[in-house]
């Protein structure tokens, strides 16, 4: 049976409209924050606020633009594809394997930010001590980003940019979501993370591809800090983590380094043999995609105007954390 993917075409948000979601979300991200520190101070102050961000920063602007100004069913406009468990699966698996391969790259970047003295990222997850606070960092650090930052990347903003044709819409978007997290530490990593992503969602018509890819890459992280959270209490507390990779002792960072790389060697086999098999059970799809008209390029230069504000905001953040820290 021929496989369907939705029509990107007729069922997508326009670069100016795709401009002023990416612009409402970064600005709501940056703004947020400050405006809920009340909240913070409630039971649950700080879930509450990143669920508050969330939903009024990334998952109203999308769903607002995406129902109002486009003339289609919420399903095509967000790219809510068919999509098998065949694909699913292997997209996880990829995350799974691919996780080891995007760390290496992440772990020379960082030895780049800490020789100029870029400040350390800061904690995200809270200390897990039990089952019920592991299950609420899975929640909130892999499955509420992954359905909701995959919603306005590969949902929304991706297919408008498919008027310069396949490879332009996954690498600007990719560009894009690395810079809409404000922090030069995450930035080469969320942008290799967004290229993934965008090609497995192109690949597949769907955008869940992104979002399985997205939860189970940032679900590795979550349950590897939990590790690292039940070491720390097992030792009483004794074992002092380097704020930086350059606190480490030469030897200790030498030995790391070979390490992640080694890992990294062996899980890009293993990912290559994943992708290729993708890619083949993705053919058909892929090629229905490829085939389809692409939009109609702008005219003029306004519809950047968003994109240039955002990308500005974001990076000033940025400039900032360099300054203060």
């Amino acid at each position: 049976m021929q496989e369907k993917v939705e029509n990107q075409t007729k069922a997508s948000l326009s670069l100016f409209q795709a401009g002023w979601v990416y612009f409402t979300a970064a600005i709501g991200m940056i703004v947020l924050p400050f405006l809920l520190l009340p909240v913070q101070y409630l039971p649950g102050g700080d879930y509450l606020t990143q669920l508050l961000i969330y939903g009024l920063a990334i998952a109203l602007p999308v769903f607002l633009f995406a129902y109002l100004g486009v003339k289609a069913p919420l399903r095509q406009t967000l790219q809510f594809g068919g999509i098998r468990i065949g694909e699913l699966l292997l997209v996880a698996g990829m995350a799974v394997v691919g996780y080891a391969v995007v760390i290496f790259f992440n772990f020379l970047w960082s030895l780049l930010l800490d020789a100029i003295g870029y400040p350390a990222m800061p904690e995200v997850m809270p200390q897990v001590s039990g089952g019920w606070d592991l299950a609420v960092n899975l929640g909130m650090v892999a499955l509420l980003p992954g359905i909701l930052e995959e919603l306005l990347m590969r949902g929304g903003i991706m297919p408008a940019f498919r008027v310069w044709g396949k490879w332009p819409a996954i690498l600007i978007t990719a560009v894009l979501f690395g810079l809409l997290h404000m922090n030069l530490r995450a930035l080469l990593y969320a942008t290799i993370l967004g290229g993934i992503m965008g090609y497995v969602t192109y690949r597949t018509g769907s955008v869940m591809a992104g979002m399985v890819y997205h939860f189970f890459n940032n679900a590795i992280g979550v349950l590897l800090s939990a590790a690292a959270d039940g070491l720390q209490a097992a030792a009483g507390g004794a074992v002092q983590q380097a704020q930086t990779l350059l606190e480490l002792p030469v030897d200790e960072l030498l030995a790391s380094g070979l390490a992640i790389g080694q890992m990294a060697m062996a899980a890009t086999g293993i990912f290559i043999v994943l992708l290729y098999n993708f890619n083949r059970i993705t053919a058909q799809k892929a090629a229905l995609a490829q085939a389809q008209p692409r939009p109609e390029k702008p005219r003029g230069w306004t519809w950047m105007i968003p994109f240039i504000l955002a990308v500005v905001a974001c990076i000033l953040v940025m400039l900032l954390s360099l300054i203060g820290g």
